[in-house]
């Protein structure tokens, strides 16, 4: 029986697992490793998605968007796509109903401290004084990494539920720019709506440093007063959700062996200009695991044009330097372009002419004064 050791167990180790049993016809022995393997149950994942693709652990989907800046507020219909919601447990509670049977699923709630190979069939995972060996690794996690960032997207929200019905549960706030900024940083509220009295209410920031989590709570607080006129005690916070996600390419950390593969963020799996994730890792995922249960060996799939990381670098020099020049850009891509289009160029899909015209509705001068800054330094 093969065995196949996944350490971590957040989105990236869920994902590998998901398409593991997907894929797998041959029973295997799957070893989930990670200190906390619940710390998914705070988390949730949202990605655009095709609607024929929404299956059942996404709770909640919206085709509508709202996106609005100081002189814009537009509401926008994708007709290929809609926003999908899958909670962590959800998404667990998913991942785990796959198996048939036929795998041997374990948990080992323990930190890893390294990695080896001795040959086929001998890849190890330390686990401090004892030794974990599998036929292949996937780990979203290497002992010792630090990832420091030149500009983060971090946020803070709360799942409140209000007395009276203040929220639209159609239409979901995906960017409001028209919000008090903050003078390092580009501030914007993200709103769920999942019934009309109760809805995430996120602030997120794209900015160098983070914030203080009562700098957080006071923002969202006023943030919610202002947008929906409710006073501190006139609404339940059922939950919190809290987050940081790196805004630069994270560098390859590469494979420590030749069985063992990086997955989620250490492996690039995050947009650098959006953060967007989910649906790169299990794209990513899917390729490792069918080519590794096919050929005995994983692969990646194949890089989007390199043109797409230059786009982004461009646009994140924009927000480090100057945030406030950002957000025009924003306006202009989800007022003048078509938003099928906005998603399919975010989604690294486009070709080049489609970008050369959406790049000309777009202001120019942020752009090539990052260009000049990029070329110069």
């Amino acid at each position: 029986m093969k065995h196949v050791v996944i350490v971590g167990a957040g989105g990236a180790g869920l994902c590998m697992l998901e398409q593991l049993l997907l894929s797998g016809k041959t029973p295997m022995r799957i070893s989930m490793v990670d200190p906390d393997p619940d710390s998914h149950r705070q988390r949730t994942w949202c990605s655009w998605l095709p609607k024929e693709r929404i299956t059942s652990y996404h709770s909640a989907r919206w085709s509508r968007v709202r996106f609005a800046a100081p002189g814009c507020d537009r509401i926008l219909q994708p007709t290929k796509s809609d926003y999908a919601h899958a909670a962590g447990t959800d998404f667990h509670t998913h991942v785990l109903s796959l198996n048939d049977g036929r795998h041997q699923i374990e948990w080992i709630r323990q930190a890893v401290t390294g990695f080896g190979y001795d040959g086929p069939g001998q890849a190890h995972v330390y686990l401090g004084l004892k030794r974990l060996t599998g036929d292949v690794v996937f780990t979203s996690w290497f002992p010792g990494q630090r990832i420091s960032p030149d500009l983060w997207q971090h946020f803070h929200g709360w799942v409140i539920e209000t007395a009276v019905p203040v929220f639209d549960p159609e239409i979901m706030t995906l960017m409001d720019f028209d919000v008090p900024q903050h003078p390092k940083g580009a501030v914007f509220g993200y709103v769920l709506p999942f019934e009309p009295t109760v809805a995430l209410v996120e602030l997120t920031c794209f900015s160098r440093q983070t914030w203080t989590m009562d700098e957080y709570e006071r923002r969202l607080s006023d943030h919610i007063l202002a947008t929906y006129h409710l006073e501190p005690g006139s609404y339940t916070i059922r939950s919190r959700e809290t987050g940081q996600i790196p805004m630069t390419p994270i560098p390859n950390p590469g494979k420590p062996n030749p069985a063992t593969y990086p997955i989620g963020t250490i492996a690039g799996a995050v947009k650098p200009s959006t953060g967007y994730a989910f649906a790169r890792m299990q794209h990513t995922c899917r390729h490792l695991a069918e080519t590794w249960l096919r050929e005995g060996q994983a692969r990646y799939p194949a890089k989007p044009p390199k043109r797409f990381a230059f786009y982004d670098a461009l646009l994140l020099r924009i927000f480090k330097e100057s945030p406030s020049s950002g957000i025009p850009i924003f306006r202009s891509l989800f007022s003048k372009v078509p938003i099928d289009l906005v998603f399919r160029f975010l989604d690294e899909k486009t070709t080049l002419r489609q970008e050369i015209g959406l790049f000309m509705r777009l202001p120019l001068t942020p752009f090539l004064k990052s260009l000049w800054r990029h070329v110069t330094s």
